[in-house]
């Protein structure tokens, strides 16, 4: 299984990538290629709404020629399981989930069919300061967007974890990181 992570978060060690980190690490146990692509190193441009979409999405994808298009894009129509990771800022993901996700127009086609994305899977992973009942609204729209709501990809699992404390980095909270790499194990 081609697995890809896509880490929102602007820290490449901090909380939200430690519990990725653990589910990666579990998937190696059953041969399952994985790449990381952190969204805080690629140049995006925000979704405009271009007039004639449908067109130019079946043509080039998207009229932005960015990492988006030429990076990004390519990865999700090889994986067959997308992790997507953000932590929450001001009650919802970060600003470079949500305008990655705005640019996902790219897969709506005529009558709101949706291409590439269905038969994929999805896990979701969202962390906080906070307690985790605080934020599963953030986690809510992620499962309802990615899920059968609109993209049509299927659920794994969907995480929110909380109260994390202190610094990012390395993560206190092994019995944590123990059981995400158990799941990413059963994958």
């Amino acid at each position: 299984m081609n697995i890809l992570s896509i880490n929102g978060s602007p820290n490449k060690i901090g909380n939200t990538q430690n519990i990725v980190n653990a589910i990666l690490k579990g998937t190696l146990k059953n041969g399952h290629s994985n790449k990381v692509i952190h969204l805080y190193d690629l140049e995006m441009n925000d979704c405009i709404a271009c007039k004639n979409a449908k067109q130019i999405h079946l043509e080039k994808d998207c009229i932005h020629d960015d990492d988006f298009r030429n990076i990004l894009l390519p990865e999700i129509r090889k994986a067959d399981l997308i992790i997507l990771s953000s932590p929450v800022y001001i009650g919802q993901v970060t600003g470079k989930v949500k305008t990655m996700l705005d640019r996902w127009y790219t897969f709506i086609m005529k009558d709101f069919k949706i291409r590439d994305l269905p038969n994929k899977k999805f896990i979701t992973v969202v962390t906080s300061g906070a307690p985790s009942s605080a934020f599963q609204d953030v986690s809510g729209y992620l499962e309802r967007w990615l899920g059968e709501y609109f993209f049509k990809m299927e659920k794994i699992k969907v995480i929110h974890e909380g109260n994390f404390i202190g610094e990012s980095g390395k993560s206190d909270k092994i019995e944590l990181l123990k059981k995400y790499q158990k799941l990413g194990e059963t994958l």
